[in-house]
């Protein structure tokens, strides 16, 4: 697998100069530098052929999930711990978003219900140029606090709704995901779970203001470095080996290394013809049954020899 900065320097021709767009979530540490990344390929691409991005902002997709894989698999858990951090983070990719030089180029969708979050949003789009304070939008789901989207409509000029859009047989998929995401936003630090008792001076207000100022204080503060990473060899007491993480580009130089010869071992070749591909996918599907037939014993030698 390439790195993130190899993926987003290669480009199909025929789509320079398509608006195409990405998420990217608070919550995991790394989504700032592949925020910085994006940003600097869509100057260049903007240079060239005039097009720009889009990238969504969002706290996090599913924490739970997170939770529950990295448990599961014995790997440290990718997002933040503290929902400060994911906060702080949120805010820095905002605030990066929101410089002109980047706004020309990167059209921003902020992505959610706090209300504090939103008027910093409004606060860094009023800053931009006249016409660029359009490339900074605000987003809500639709049906999770109407009243709430209609007032930062009013006040925003506009407003982006988002909901889940599936076929008859298949709604229970779109309520499995409005289920999934009404309970992350009525947790317990959660803006929304406030959101039917606070008001202006009141003990919910004050705890979420409170959230808020140390969100923007430590935004420059929280690192950035990726969570998820291969633990070294230690002497400690005997542990399973937890299941190797594809997604360390670490882990995968060391496997790699593992496995070819000195004589070849080489940087990764980039495939950019579809021919390629299909023969390299024809040449393992023609060399599988005799891998099947030789059994595991000399599947063993040869595994121990490369």
């Amino acid at each position: 697998c390439p790195e993130p900065q190899q993926i987003i320097d290669r480009f199909e021709p025929e789509f320079e100069k398509l608006e195409a767009g990405i998420v990217l979530q608070a919550y995991l540490p790394d989504s700032f530098r592949m925020q910085q990344q994006l940003t600097d390929w869509a100057i260049r691409r903007h240079q060239r052929t005039g097009a720009g991005i889009k990238v969504r902002i969002v706290k996090g997709a599913n924490l739970a999930m997170e939770q529950v894989e990295a448990a599961l698999r014995d790997w440290p858990q990718a997002p933040y711990r503290s929902k400060l951090e994911s906060d702080a983070n949120f805010k820095r990719m905002l605030e990066y978003a929101s410089r002109p030089e980047h706004a020309a180029v990167v059209r921003v969708g902020v992505a959610s219900h706090n209300l504090f979050d939103v008027a910093w949003a409004l606060v860094l789009r009023g800053r931009l140029p006249a016409d660029q304070r359009a490339r900074i939008e605000l987003e809500m789901l639709e049906g999770m606090a109407p009243a709430q989207s209609r007032a930062v409509r009013k006040v925003a000029g506009s407003l982006l709704l988002y909901a889940p859009v599936v076929q008859r047989d298949q709604i229970d998929a779109s309520i499995a995901y409005l289920a999934r995401r009404l309970d992350e936003n009525t947790a317990p630090e959660n803006f929304l779970r406030s959101l039917f008792t606070i008001t202006p001076g009141s003990p919910d207000f004050a705890e979420q203001a409170e959230r808020f100022r140390r969100s923007v204080a430590d935004r420059h503060d929280v690192s950035t470095a990726r969570r998820r990473v291969a633990a070294a060899p230690t002497d400690a007491a005997f542990g399973n080996e937890p299941d190797s993480d594809p997604t360390d580009a670490v882990l995968r130089d060391r496997l790699r290394l593992a496995v070819e010869p000195p004589s070849a071992r080489r940087e990764p070749v980039v495939v950019d013809d579809i021919n390629e591909i299909d023969d390299i996918v024809r040449s393992a599907v023609a060399a599988q049954p005799r891998w099947a037939a030789i059994g595991d014993v000399e599947r063993r030698r040869v595994l121990s020899t490369v």
